[in-house]
């Protein structure tokens, strides 16, 4: 089986590289796009928010949090895990997975816990889904404000269905002491721009990719989905007009967030061994969650007079079942067991 996915990633390789040498032209134009993009984006979004996400984690490494907080009541996770949700939140991918990665390996968390919290922490930033999402490319800040909570609510979702079962004892250790500042800050710097460093060139190789593949795409709406699917700025790029199709595709783009995210997630994570069994099931279920709630909430707050679907009701409640039906099915079956 690993031979054969060898040869199918080494055909694929070929391919790209053959259709990287067919055009030059798109290759030289949209690399020196992304650098531009890389050099006046995202490093100045990104940059800022690593240092801090590092100082946070570092400053306190030795705090315990409590194990009867809300946090841990909801997602049975150790309540430390708080700080990859707020950095998540509010400094988007990859900096949770790098908090998450720097806690299990400062001893902060299990190895187990750090994989369960990767699953639902990941997600885009405020500054990204109001400012470049909603106010750059729909011109409407309220916009933003809008997808971002739908991200939010189903990563609330997703933390839900991946908990611990309530029989299980969730580690709530600590095994390293808090550093000082002017020994955490240089650390966090340098932490910071390897890590920024790294995302660029992910995000300058998917999109060279996705201006070749698209290349030869003659539908807009594939071209949208497969750049949606592998790079999510250039997937958002796409939608030029705020309407409940473009609103679903953007839902559905940052629940995903691209193989470009993905590959940066693993990247961060592989330095400390941990599993994406959690992170990718989780990012599938978060993409149609996203969209299930933008279809039944866009009529009623862009549209009064619109009618919700019937059809979209009954998907999005199922859905919300099915999440709720595994979860508690969890519960039961480790209950019984014992643990």
């Amino acid at each position: 089986m690993k031979r054969f996915s060898a040869r199918i990633l080494f055909l694929f390789s070929g391919v790209i590289f053959v259709l990287f040498l067919c055009s030059p032209d798109i290759v030289q134009r949209t690399a020196y796009e992304s650098v531009l993009f890389c050099s006046s984006v995202l490093i100045p979004s990104l940059f800022p928010g690593f240092v801090l996400s590092d100082l946070i984690i570092a400053l306190s490494a030795g705090w315990k949090g409590c194990s009867n907080g809300i946090f841990f009541k909801v997602f049975r996770l150790p309540t430390v895990c708080i700080r990859c949700w707020m950095i998540g939140l509010l400094a988007g991918f990859p900096s949770a997975a790098d908090c998450a990665s720097q806690m299990v390996r400062s001893g902060i968390i299990s190895r187990s816990d750090g994989e369960r919290c990767l699953a639902f922490t990941n997600n885009p930033g405020i500054v990204f889904v109001v400012c470049a999402v909603g106010g750059g490319l729909f011109g409407s800040y309220s916009v933003g404000i809008y997808l971002w909570i739908i991200q939010t609510v189903t990563a609330v979702l997703i933390g839900i269905l991946v908990a611990t079962p309530r029989g299980a004892n969730p580690s709530n250790r600590v095994t390293s002491s808090s550093e000082v500042f002017h020994r955490a800050f240089p650390k966090a710097v340098v932490s910071s721009v390897n890590s920024v460093l790294n995302i660029c060139g992910f995000v300058v190789f998917f999109r060279v990719l996705i201006a070749v593949l698209t290349s030869a795409v003659p539908l807009d709406q594939t071209k949208t989905l497969l750049s949606g699917l592998l790079e999510i700025t250039c997937g958002i790029s796409f939608l030029n007009d705020f309407s409940l199709f473009s609103a679903a595709l953007a839902s559905m783009m940052l629940g995903w967030s691209g193989f470009s995210v993905h590959f940066q997630i693993l990247n961060v994570i592989s330095s400390v061994g941990l599993s994406a069994r959690y992170y990718f099931p989780g990012k599938v279920l978060q993409a149609l969650l996203s969209t299930g709630i933008t279809v039944v909430t866009y009529p009623i707050f862009f549209r009064a007079s619109s009618q919700v679907s019937p059809i979209a009701v009954g998907l999005l409640s199922f859905l919300i079942l099915t999440v709720l039906i595994i979860r508690f099915r969890k519960e039961y079956y480790y209950g019984k067991q014992g643990f």
